[in-house]
Formats: C-alpha cells, structure tokens, sequence
C-alpha cells in the first residue's frame, strides 16, 4: 500500500477537521524516517516505503483508534451541575410575590434561553482562534467604560447605563472581554512587566471612577491571580504584583479618605445601629432576618428585601426554603468550582488553562462574597450569586465564561499532541 492511501484511509477513519492534520502530518513523518532506515538496508524506493507502510499495521484500525483519543469531548459533568444551579435560579420567582408576575418568569425564562445559547454555541469554539485578538478584546472593553464614563449621562445607584431599547449596557460587561483579552496578552512571551501594570491600571482606575467598586473588586482579582499563576517563577511575580499592591492600596487610602459614599456605606457595615435610617438599615434587616429562620420552609419573620431576587437572592432563599436548601445550593456551587478546577488541571494548553484560571477566579470571588454578604459578613455590594441571581448581564457573564471553558475542554488532548 502506498504512503498517500494509507494516510487518506486513517484520515476517513477520524472526525476533527483539526486533528487530521496534526496526526497524518505525524504519520507521514514516522513512516519517511522508517522509509530511509529500509533504503539504508539495500531496498528500493518502492519496496522501502511498502515495507514502512506495512509496518504501521491497519490504516482502519489505527484510524478508529486515533479518533477516539482525538474526537472532541464533551464535559458532561460541568454541563450536568450549572444545569442544576441554573434550574435553582427559578426559585426564587415561585414565592407568591412574583408568582402574579407572568413578566418576570418570562424574562428569567427567555434569559435562561440565551445563556444556554451562548453555552452551547462557545463550546463548540474554536477558543485558541481567540488568542490572536488579545488586544481587540482588551480594547472593546476599554471604549466602553471611556464611552459610559465621557459620554453616557443616564445614572442607576451612581453609575452610568447606556440603554438600547430594552438592553441595558453598563460596564459589568466589560469583565469577560477583559478576561480574554488578559489570557491573550499574559499567553505571549513578548508581554512585559510593565506593560503588564499599565494594562491593570488603566481599566481598574476607570471602573472607580464609574462608581462600580464590587466591578473593580472582581476585575482586580480576576487579574492578579491570572498574573501569578502564568508569571514564571516568584521574581517576575513580585516585579509585577508589588506595583499593582502599591496601586490597590493607594486607591483604598483614597476611597476611605475622599470617596464619601462608599466611605459612609463603611461606616454603616462597621456601626449598623448608628446608621439604622440610612447605610446600617439593610444590615440590620439582614440581622434580623438570619434570626428567625427554620430549617424547612418559610422563616418565622418575612422582611421586605430589596432586590430579593438579585443581589439578596440567597437570603430570599434562605428565608423562603430554609436553611437545608441553602446549604444544598452553596454545596453545588462549590462543587462547581471544584469541577472547573478538576479541568484546569487537564488542560495542557497554557491559553486554555489560563482562561479556565480566570473564569474559576471570576466566579469564585462572586460566590464568596454574595454569600458573605448576605450573611452580614461583607459590606453590600451589586455583587450576583453565580447563575441564580435575576439579570440578562450576570447570566451573560457567567454563561461566556462557562462556553469558553467547555471549548478548552473539548480540546484539551489535542492541544497536547500539537504542542508536544
């Protein structure tokens, strides 16, 4: 059998476009070198490359046996658990004051919707076709949090929306493109430390400047833990994360001593009952409410809560099912994010692996402190609880980020064998 058949036989036998190419190129490559070792032995060129071709055994058999470590593969356990999370965030719109609201489960449902589209549609991404348009990313992100904080009047809670009909555009939506868009520069060698700090800085300062600090929050994290995992070795981490330290910092000092409405929002977490009619009410309702809760079922005490199906969703869980059902649902976020890292560890790519780093890191922060926050434990903030808080944006959000990250799982074996 000839060199030519034989590789398009294999080829037949397997599905990924990308991996015939890798895998007959390597093929090709093993059966020249022992091509030449049978010209060495005295053969002709006819017989030699027979031999080398017999040698590889069945061009059908190898075939099957290459797609099936090679074919993509679906993650149907991270796919299983957000299903679950996202069925979970349909309860909190089945309590009898939005249960006369057809409108809100119509819009929660048509949100599920999208997101899921948006799940389904990354995961069958090409995502290393994203690393060439770093600094795309990067931009688009950085016009629209200049174009809110220059050009857009319209305020909610202090900070500037750009409404389009019936979407809303503030710069929450800035998180993903900013995250793809670090993955991409941090991924090429080329990048510099203080390249690296002018990029952190300039959209960390802006996101101040918009009065969204819980976006800041989660922006600086994100960042920082994607800067030291891919920084090689603790000399280059600390040249680059010593200056952003410096930077966190001095904009602390500066919220504490000029920023007055985050400033007294301090206050009121640190003195709720000096505050009672203004920053420390919602602290206090909170306090009150954790006391009067049950295992099953409704609590003893129904409060108002303000935005009780967003930013408050898991106290209106907790006051509404009780405590085993909260609990149940901390336990599938977190094994949510011990699924996400189980796939990190996986992955061989350095680009694939540094995007699932940010997209753990970006939900992991916002799980931490939605709940801490709903307990009374950190200070109030427009901070979602990861696919169950109401909203078309969080939903968004968290569906990119889970659709990139099953791109980079479908692809993860053949990402080794390229880069190996």
């Amino acid at each position: 059998m000839k060199r030519k058949y034989f590789l398009d036989a294999v080829r037949l036998q397997m599905k990924s476009e990308k991996a015939k190419k890798y895998i007959v190129k390597e093929l090709d490559h093993h059966i020249a070198s022992e091509k030449a070792y049978w010209l060495k032995k005295g053969l002709i060129d006819s017989e030699a490359e027979e031999k080398a071709v017999q040698q590889m055994g069945s061009p059908l058999l190898l075939g099957q046996q290459l797609n099936k470590i090679h074919r993509p593969k679906v993650d149907w356990w991270l796919l299983i658990i957000v299903s679950i999370i996202i069925s979970l965030g349909f309860l909190p719109l089945l309590q009898d004051s939005f249960q006369t609201d057809i409108l809100v489960m119509i819009k929660k449902t048509m949100m599920t919707i999208i997101g899921l589209c948006f799940i389904i549609g990354l995961m069958f991404l090409d995502y290393t076709k994203l690393r060439k348009y770093g600094w795309l990313f990067y931009g688009v992100a950085l016009f629209i949090q200049f174009y809110l904080f220059f050009f857009v009047e319209t305020l909610v809670n202090g900070s500037p929306i750009l409404m389009l009909g019936p979407l809303s555009i503030e710069d929450t939506i800035c998180l993903p493109f900013f995250w793809i868009g670090f993955a991409c520069l941090l991924s090429n060698e080329k990048q510099t430390v203080s390249k690296t700090i002018l990029l952190f800085a300039i959209p960390y300062i802006l996101y101040l400047l918009l009065y969204n600090d819980h976006n800041a929050l989660i922006y600086s994290v994100m960042v920082v833990v994607m800067i030291w995992i891919n920084a090689k070795g603790y000399r280059k981490r600390i040249k680059t994360l010593a200056p952003i330290s410096i930077i966190l910092l001095g904009s602390l000092i500066y919220i504490w001593l000029f920023a007055e409405n985050i400033h007294n929002r301090l206050m009121g977490y640190s003195k709720p009952e000096q505050f009672a009619s203004d920053e420390g009410y919602f602290y206090l309702i909170i306090k009150q409410q954790l006391q009067h809760l049950n295992w099953f079922g409704k609590s003893d005490m129904q409060l108002f809560l303000y935005e009780g199906h967003t930013d408050f969703v898991f106290l209106n869980l907790l006051a509404q099912y009780g405590l085993v059902l909260s609990f149940f649902i901390i336990l599938i976020l977190l094994l949510l994010i011990s699924r996400l890292i189980a796939v990190c560890n996986m992955m061989k790519d350095s680009f694939g692996k540094l995007l699932t780093i940010g997209g753990i890191a970006l939900i992991t922060i916002e799980l931490i402190y939605n709940i801490g926050m709903n307990f009374g434990y950190l200070p109030l903030a427009g901070m979602p609880l990861p696919f169950i808080s109401y909203g078309l944006m969080p939903t968004l959000i968290h569906a990119i980020v889970i659709g990139v990250v099953l791109s980079a799982y479908r692809q993860k074996d053949l990402q080794f064998n390229i880069h190996s």
